[in-house]
């Protein structure tokens, strides 16, 4: 049987190489080893292979440092048309997902490095999971970024009439216009299933048959293909690569299939392409949990943006957090290289693997790697002899109402009204957020209520054992609150807060008036409860707090709790202590160690467990500390308890 009979198709090969930020210099030297090694060594073997390489910025960092021979081979395969080298993010962003101010910069950095290293600026960017948003062109455009790689089906699935998904067209937005090129990655399956000794000839039979049918009543197709980066070795080494066992099918059974760069793909397409208006959406293939039931046409219109803060725990957090630093980034006047620094560092936590991790514990150590970068940012945007400790009250997570931050030299505290509780708590020299809980987490019996510092209870006794349980299933007097602002003191950097609610059969009606007095090494809460019913008020107020206690390289973690005359000290773990006088908990390599007291001796439960089920002991942990206290009120009376929290870098 025929192939594309009366068809053609120009196949751009390609692939992508962007550096992982969590990989150590082991992974990344075998990875080195696995895809740009043998790709180089074929193609400058058999030149008559044309070929399209995405390097992020970092690669090129690092490629320069290690393999500087790298580039004197590929900037003469450039010179010979034979290598098309594109542009992109520097980091690699989901480029919808980051504020245009970033996507300007991470392109111009990484058009910056590769026209240094290459001797000329790319004219094409390639898009992580194809994802796309029509506000993207005006920064293209702005960068002298002529074309991009889009997901076929995007296009196709586009609803703009006469876009089939088989030709570059041209996209608009406000007057500015981009070529998008179709790619299609669905084609790696058929390269996934080959192997040298049986089934390479079904294998390449296969993908052609696959790649012509897709054309459908088109007559020639232009297409990108992107070799998956794991799959390079199968296309390009062996006794019998992939690669020319493609090739000569194609001649044994001639079909009608030419390879092209893509900068030749748009040269020769460039008097025939359709415009057209492109919605915002990603590569179908790519969506992390897909909504069980929809197809490649609804998938292909999810943004990314949407994607990733409806999929992944706690990534609003981090959109959050990112959001804001990137605000203090942008207010840097009169210093371009701080600017700059700091602009760098908070483009470094924009990396798209950092964001679509699936793993639980990936996923917590790309969660821990994005704050460090986002806090080193934030606090080179901190000018010497002008920054003051404060406490400022903005919409910090977008929910139209106001949070309260008091940022010190050495630490950051947000305060959020649900809860009345520190729900961030960053360290700049650990550069880490010690609060750092996904609320949308399910798989953490803890993590139900988000996690935080000073989330208040008033329980019975019986109701005590169930903290080991997790507090989401303690009676929710307080903490399920939604606090009310009682003034704060600028000068004095104090928050006061107030809530109330109802206790026990008698349905009691309790208030419970909260202070944060924000100091330079900690903070200092205080609580006066009050018995606002007509009957004698008797139960346990109790207070919690989190930390995420970070994986050991030298030093574990530990606590050490002082009550009277005894003293324990020890790994994290699930302890009772009566009438304790202070604890001290010491994050892994000493990183930052936390002091916790109260004016009246507390009683202190502290629970640990792993931030993920199932890791292993080395890693990340949640270290829960409950101090609680037994309360008799008479009706009217109140009692008063203070909390002081320090931290001992």
């Amino acid at each position: 049987m025929t192939i594309g009979m009366e068809k053609s198709v120009s196949l751009c090969l390609g692939t992508y190489y962007v550096l992982d930020p969590l990989a150590d210099r082991a992974s990344l030297e075998k990875s080195y080893s696995n895809i740009l090694k043998p790709l180089l060594h074929f193609l400058c073997n058999r030149q008559d292979i044309p070929f399209t390489l995405y390097l992020s910025g970092d690669a090129v960092s690092w490629l320069d440092q290690h393999y500087p021979e790298f580039f004197a081979v590929s900037c003469e395969l450039a010179a010979k048309k034979k290598l098309d080298i594109l542009g992109g993010g520097y980091f690699s962003p989901y480029f919808p997902f980051i504020p245009s101010a970033e996507r300007v910069a991470q392109i111009e950095m990484l058009t910056t490095s590769l026209r240094k290293k290459l001797g000329r600026r790319p004219r094409g960017a390639w898009l992580p999971a194809s994802a796309w948003e029509p506000a993207m062109i005006s920064a293209l455009s702005t960068c002298g970024i002529e074309y991009v790689l889009v997901d076929r089906f995007m296009l196709k699935y586009s609803g703009f009439p006469g876009v089939d998904g088989n030709s570059p067209v041209s996209v608009e937005e406000n007057g500015k216009t981009a070529t998008a090129i179709p790619s299609d990655a669905s084609l790696n399956a058929f390269i996934e299933e080959y192997t040298e000794d049986a089934g390479a000839e079904m294998s390449v039979r296969k993908f052609c048959t696959a790649l012509f049918d897709s054309l459908g009543e088109a007559e020639h197709g232009d297409i990108v293909f992107f070799i998956k980066p794991e799959l390079i070795q199968k296309v390009f080494s062996g006794d019998a690569p992939w690669i020319l066992r493609l090739l000569d099918f194609v001649k044994t059974e001639n079909v009608q299939l030419s390879l092209e760069t893509a900068a030749q793909i748009v040269k020769n397409t460039r008097k025939g392409q359709r415009w057209m208006f492109l919605p915002s959406g990603m590569a179908p293939m790519d969506i992390i949990n897909p909504p069980a039931g929809c197809d490649y046409a609804a998938l292909s219109k999810i943004p990314v943006k949407q994607n990733i803060l409806n999929s992944l725990p706690g990534a609003f957090n981090l959109y959050s957090k990112m959001m804001y630093v990137h605000t203090l980034v942008n207010q840097i006047r009169g210093d371009k290289s701080r600017r700059n620094s700091a602009m760098e560092e908070l483009c470094s936590a924009q990396n798209y693997l950092l964001f679509s991790q699936t793993d639980p514990a990936r996923r917590a150590a790309a969660r821990s790697y994005i704050y460090k970068k986002l806090l080193s940012a934030e606090k080179m945007t901190r000018q010497k002899g002008i920054f003051s400790d404060s406490i400022i009250s903005f919409d910090y997570d977008f929910d139209r109402l106001n949070e309260y931050l008091s940022q010190t030299e050495k630490m950051n505290m947000y305060v959020h009204l649900a809860g009345g509780k520190i729900f961030e708590f960053d360290v700049f020299k650990a550069g880490k957020n010690f609060c750092d809980f996904p609320r949308e987490c399910e798989y953490e019996k803890y993590l139900n209520c988000g996690g935080g510092l000073f989330i208040d209870y008033f329980i019975n006794r019986e109701s005590l054992p169930l903290v080991s349980s997790g507090p989401a299933s303690l009676p929710q007097v307080f903490s399920s609150n939604f606090y009310q602002e009682a003034g704060e003191d600028i000068n004095r950097l104090e928050l006061n807060l107030k809530t109330s609610g109802f206790y026990g059969g008698f349905n009691q009606p309790v208030s419970l008036k909260k202070q944060y007095a924000f100091k330079k090494n900690g903070v200092q809460v205080q609580f006066i409860l009050k018995n606002e019913s007509p009957l004698n008020l008797s139960g346990i107020f109790m207070t919690e707090l989190d930390f995420i206690l970070s994986p050991a390289k030298k030093k574990a973690p530990s606590v050490s709790v002082f009550s009277g005359e005894s003293r324990h000290s020890g790994e994290p773990g699930d302890f009772s202590f009566e009438k304790a006088e202070w604890i001290l908990i010491c994050d892994s390599d000493d990183l930052a160690k936390f002091k916790i007291e109260a004016n009246e001796n507390a009683d202190i439960i502290t629970c640990a467990e792993p931030y993920v089920p199932s890791s292993p002991e080395s890693f990340y942990k949640v270290l829960k500390v409950f101090l609680h206290w037994q309360v008799d009120l008479s009706p009217g009376y109140e009692t008063e308890k203070t909390v002081f929290l320090t931290l001992e870098v």
